[in-house]
């Protein structure tokens, strides 16, 4: 009787609630509704629709598929449903139904619809015991009907979601059926390199990189350009190295031919790139008389690096190849050469450029010689003996009647659903705005895990959580994975010592030296975090790159005893489940050292995490399979915690050789009996800000690697209709991999559905009881413990809260006099203000004035930069007048400036200013007029245009609103 108020009371409150969550969808959008129960689509004739607010559903699909019995009165129109003890009465076209010898009220009554009774999804399924929630993203009903069975010896099953994974494959799940890449030959990469050429823009030649080579650090070596017989070019660089040199870059090459389409024209981001040279060694080098090379395509300013590789260089001349996709900005080409003394000569130099996002399948590649890598090697085959041992377990099922004597002659299946092991994924906001629909079943179809790449960063998070502008972006990217069954979530990241993740007013105290409001600061922040996100989240990254010399923000301050402060914090609001984890990008002596002062000082953690992106370090090229397992050894040997790989990347054109290298990096990680996830950085080309992505291209076509990391995961690591029959004791066992299950017994045509968890460190015994005299059509779920579903989006407060985004407006100053200028405007961003704005490449603010140095050029303009952002939106209406003016002068070169006043992302960044207005060497005024638009958000100058070097004071930027026209101000603007 109990449980039947209750049943009742739920009805009672059922309107309220569910009309909220599903009325936003729009009438068109009804036949895009779906149904999951207990983790499984679900396919009926006519689908679900909503009338008047409130989601129908068929009920005999709905019926059946929770394991209720269903019967129809045609001469009363009467449905009844019954399920146990409990049974459920709907007349169509009545608001009354009764649960039992109860009677409730329904908004909406059953009907019929195309034959099919349609009745309320929430009161049918609540009635009989069932929770229902609402997945907004995917416009999905999740019923889960669990029960309280429960069994020592296994684990908790948390995820009943049974994601589209896939199950079609080339290969056979023999372990060392690989999918395997051969090398490249000589002869194929010519070819491939001939018929290439002519599809794409030669850019550089060889007469043009002799012709404009110099030598850093000449007095480790010379450099001659010699002549060249029985090539296909007459003229190379010899490079002789005398003196090593401590650092490899003392001692470059440098061109000066660049990878542009047009000179001075810049790199755009996805422009592929080939670039094919000749080396060979005439003395010196290795043991084995060969030499070698780092060739590099960087930035010329900040050094950051398209193209970082070594180069074995041999004794006869050997054509090299290098095949990528550019970044930004990349035009800066040298070769690093001293490395051995050694006397090399290179040659027959080109540069193709295909323009953006060129096919690399048919391109020539050069990949490193790597024994690991190939298709027999023995340490591969130690591997897979291990993941045999490791990885997989024996699942024991018992059968019994209802008097428990053992079945025998029971036929049982064990079907997996979801890998214990977290085989994930990073996330960012692109896939929450028009790419969701398409993404996010690609991240559903192959990944369990997933980490946000920067929405749970301090400074982002409380900037998206708490602007009206933005929206909550880190929890609306939580929610989608909720809604499409991802069952692992990992915190990236806590704390970082980086200024540019550090919310500004943090900064401030830091600076000041306020030691105890920072710490404060910093522990509110990470209680609110893990406590937000609890029972969501299985690990948190406390601390993230503080094992390098770069800027280490609080350390610098107040000592590495503020990490102990941290992670001390963490443990105090850690909860059961949760792991905390130390994470960095070195895998060298410099993390070693990093946990034996973890080790040392007694700082708590659980979990080490190594982020391994291996595309633009040189890793790729001389790191194998092996020397990662001998630091996967010492790691276990030496600090005993779990290991997480956690940022991989393998940004590699070349994806024969990127699927050979990601398949051994997977198989040695799963092979290690302490790695517990691995975790893909950028799966499609677009998800974060790498260019050349791991599995799929731009068009979601997959790559040579996706084909790779499918057949790993879902073909050789994964147990699939597995099936065996129980003996005389009424025990079936299989050998399979730990992960969730689906377990199917049948018995003298009796059927009985479980799902369960067999997981290591467990008995993984199940006891399966069958009544050939009951209704065994339920599926029971064992140790089932449902997960929040939905994200918390309350701020706890523990002492803080976090500031507004918005900011009052600027109160009015007087404008500047000037004679060109009418009366009646307002000063809405003063000088001060612009001054104190964020400045980009060579751009100093002192003593009241900017000046600009600009000695390279980039892609565009933007290489320097002075930024303002303020609620413009709040100071400028749509048609209001405004006027930006300033003082320039040009100091030296040619130089001009080009303003933007542009609206916020939400309005793609349309530009209400976007002009160039020059000077000269005198102190000249500048008027830049423009009439505001929606939505608009920052103002900003622009310097990188030429090779000049300029000064500038008395910004300000004037609002005249409709007091003068736009024809009535004076105008330098330059068309």
């Amino acid at each position: 009787m109990k449980k039947l108020l209750c049943i009742i009371l739920v009805m009672c409150m059922v309107t309220s609630l569910f009309v909220c969550n599903i009325t936003a969808l729009a009438e068109g959008e009804q036949d895009a509704i779906n149904v999951r129960i207990n983790g499984v689509s679900q396919s009926y004739d006519v689908m679900p629709i909503i009338k008047d607010g409130r989601t129908l559903v068929p009920m005999r699909g709905i019926f059946e598929a929770i394991g209720a019995e269903i019967n129809w009165d045609d001469a009363t129109k009467t449905v009844i449903g019954t399920k146990g003890d409990t049974k459920v009465t709907l007349q169509i076209g009545n608001t009354k139904a009764n649960v039992g010898d109860k009677e409730v009220t329904l908004d909406v009554p059953a009907e019929i619809i195309d034959g099919r009774t349609m009745v309320p999804v929430r009161f049918i399924s609540e009635s009989l015991g069932c929770n229902v929630d609402w997945a907004a993203n995917s416009k999905t009903v999740l019923i889960d009907c669990y029960n309280d069975l429960k069994q020592a010896g296994m684990d908790n099953l948390i995820n009943t979601y049974h994601r589209p994974v896939p199950t079609e494959f080339e290969k056979s799940n023999d372990l060392n059926d690989i999918y395997h890449y051969p090398r490249l030959t000589n002869e194929e990469n010519e070819k491939r390199y001939n018929e290439a050429k002519t599809k794409g823009k030669v850019v550089a030649t060889n007469e043009e990189f002799l012709s404009t080579l110099s030598l850093k650090g000449g007095e480790h070596g010379t450099l001659d350009i010699v002549d060249v017989e029985g090539q296909s070019f007459d003229k190379a660089a010899r490079v002789k190295c005398e003196i090593v040199p401590e650092s490899s870059a003392a001692y470059i090459l440098r061109t000066g031919v660049t990878p542009e389409l047009e000179d001075g024209g810049g790199i755009e981001k996805r422009e592929t790139i080939m670039i094919r040279f000749y080396v060979r060694t005439l003395s010196g080098g290795d043991e084995n008389g060969n030499g070698k090379i780092q060739f590099q395509v960087e930035k010329p300013v900040t050094y950051g690096k398209d193209v970082f590789d070594f180069v074995t260089v041999p004794k006869e001349w050997t054509p090299v190849y290098f095949i990528y996709r550019a970044a930004e900005n990349a035009t800066s080409i040298g070769v690093r050469c001293g490395f051995y003394t050694q006397e090399i000569e290179i040659g027959g130099f080109e540069i193709v450029n295909f323009g953006k996002d060129y096919d690399t399948e048919e391109l020539p590649a050069t990949a490193p010689d790597m024994p690991d890598l190939e298709k027999d090697a023995q340490w591969r085959k130690d591997a897979n003996a291990n993941i045999e041992k490791i990885r997989k377990g024996d699942f024991k099922v018992v059968v019994k009647d209802k008097n428990g004597n053992p079945v025998e002659g029971a036929n049982v299946n064990f079907d997996m659903f979801e890998h214990e092991f977290k085989f994930g994924t990073c996330l960012s906001t692109t896939m929450i705005n028009k790419n969701q629909s398409i993404y996010a079943p690609m991240v559903s179809r192959d990944f369990n895990a997933m980490v946000s790449e920067g929405t749970h960063k301090w400074k982002y998070y409380e900037l998206e959580s708490y602007s009206d502008e933005k929206g909550k972006w880190a929890d609306q990217l939580l929610q989608a994975c909720l809604d499409y069954g991802i069952k692992y979530y990992r915190g990236h990241i806590l704390m970082m010592n980086a200024k540019t993740i550090i919310p500004d007013d943090v900064l401030e105290l830091v600076e000041k030296g306020d030691k105890e409001a920072s710490d404060k600061r910093v522990k509110d922040h990470i209680y609110h975090m893990i406590n937000k996100y609890k029972d969501i989240f299985d690990v948190w990254e406390v601390a993230n790159e503080n094992s390098t010399t770069g800027d280490t923000y609080w350390r610098k301050q107040w000592g590495d005893q503020v990490m102990k402060d941290w992670y001390d914090w963490a443990g105090e609001v850690k909860y059961d489940g949760l792991q905390i984890m130390l994470n960095d990008w070195v895998a060298d002596d410099r993390y070693i050292k990093l946990l034996d002062y973890f080790k040392e000082t007694g700082i708590n953690y659980d979990s080490i995490g190594m982020q391994s992106h291996v595309d633009s370090t040189g890793e790729v090229t001389t790191r194998q399979p092996s020397d990662w397992k001998a630091f996967y050894d010492r790691l276990d040997r030496d600090y005993g915690k779990n290991l997480t790989v956690t940022e991989y990347s393998c940004g590699l054109a070349d994806h024969r050789h990127q699927s050979n290298y990601t398949r051994d990096f997977m198989i040695n990680a799963f092979a290690t009996d302490s790695m517990n996830a691995f975790y893909v950085w950028s799966f499609w080309d677009g998800s974060t800000k790498y260019p050349e992505s791991l599995m799929y291209n731009r068009d979601r076509s997959p790559k040579l690697t996706a084909f790779t990391f499918e057949d790993l995961v879902y073909n050789k690591w994964w147990t699939r209709d597995a099936k065996a029959t129980t003996g005389a004791d009424g025990s079936a066992t299989i050998r399979g991999y730990y992960g969730d299950y689906d377990v199917k017994v049948t018995h003298n045509g009796v059927e009985k559905n479980i799902m369960c968890a067999f997981h290591k460190g467990f008995d993984n015994v199940l006891e399966v009881t069958i009544d050939e005299t009951a209704d065994n059509s339920t599926t029971l779920l064992v140790n089932y413990v449902p997960k929040t579903r939905k994200v918390n989006t309350e701020y706890t407060d523990y002492g803080f809260t976090p500031p507004k985004k918005e900011e009052k407006p600027a109160t009015p100053t007087e404008v500047v006099a000037d004679a060109s200028l009418p009366e009646g405007g307002e000063v809405i961003v003063s000088s001060d203000e612009f001054l104190k704005g964020t400045l980009t490449g060579s751009v100093i603010s002192d003593k009241g004035m900017l000046t600009v140095d600009v000695d390279t050029l980039g892609k565009n303009d933007a290489i320097a930069m002075l930024t303002v952002k303020k609620p413009l939106k709040d100071l400028i209406k749509p048609g209001d007048v405004c006027m930006l003016t300033f003082k320039a002068r040009l100091v030296s070169g040619t130089g001009y400036v080009k303003a933007q006043v542009q609206a916020t992302k939400a309005s793609s960044y349309k530009k209400a200013l976007f002009d160039k207005t020059s000077y000269g060497s005198e102190w000249v005024t500048c008027y830049m007029p423009f009439t505001g638009i929606d939505d608009m958000s920052n103002v900003a100058i622009r310097f990188g245009g030429d090779i000049h070097k300029t000064e500038l004071k008395d910004i300000q930027l004037i609002n005249y609103k409709d007091k003068v026209t736009i024809d009535k101000l004076p105008s330098t603007i330059v068309k």
